[in-house]
């Protein structure tokens, strides 16, 4: 039975935790109008284009990591684009085993400009730091553990901006 996997209970519970951190960067949105002031708008965009590019990571992660299988993914992508022009969900499953590592390397590349943006976090970056200097390739964690890490990162990274910026005292 499905509901007894440990990878889609993990699958569910992903999905869940990134749906709240989407929620909090609403929620910070609708409260702290200085978002729109100096680099706090920055940082915003980066962290919902980081959430995002998780958000659609989760529900790829059940992917088979052979450098073979990645390559075969993204030539078939490469068609996919030449011969339709378009890239529904649909094929984003299909071709899972490159479109995972696509979104978490974009995830990588958007907290940490977020994290270089608000400088000195009080937070722990390993997995991000890791993943940064060696690449999706040269490291041995599963897609779950790396995506787990970089999901603590983009939370800590969100509590540290919604440090920084007042809320609107008119509310």
């Amino acid at each position: 039975m499905v509901s007894n996997d440990a990878d889609f209970k993990w699958l569910i519970d992903a999905r869940r935790n990134i749906q709240l951190d989407l929620l909090d960067l609403h929620t910070m949105a609708e409260m702290h109008p200085a978002l729109l002031h100096g680099q706090h708008l920055a940082v915003f965009s980066t962290l919902v284009s980081a959430a995002f590019s998780l958000w659609r990571a989760a529900f790829l992660s059940d992917i088979e990591r052979e450098r073979r299988d990645v390559f075969d993914a993204a030539t078939r992508l490469l068609n996919e684009l030449l011969t339709t022009n378009a890239i529904p969900f649909s094929t984003d499953r299909k071709l899972q085993n490159w479109m995972f590592g696509y979104y978490v390397q974009s995830a990588v590349e958007r907290l940490a400009s977020a994290k270089e943006m608000l400088g000195s976090v009080n937070a722990d970056f390993t997995q991000l730091d890791r993943v940064r200097r060696h690449g999706l390739f040269d490291i041995d964690d599963s897609p779950q553990e790396l995506w787990s890490g970089l999901r603590d990162a983009l939370a800590a990274l969100v509590g540290a901006l919604e440090q920084r910026v007042e809320p609107d005292s008119t509310r």
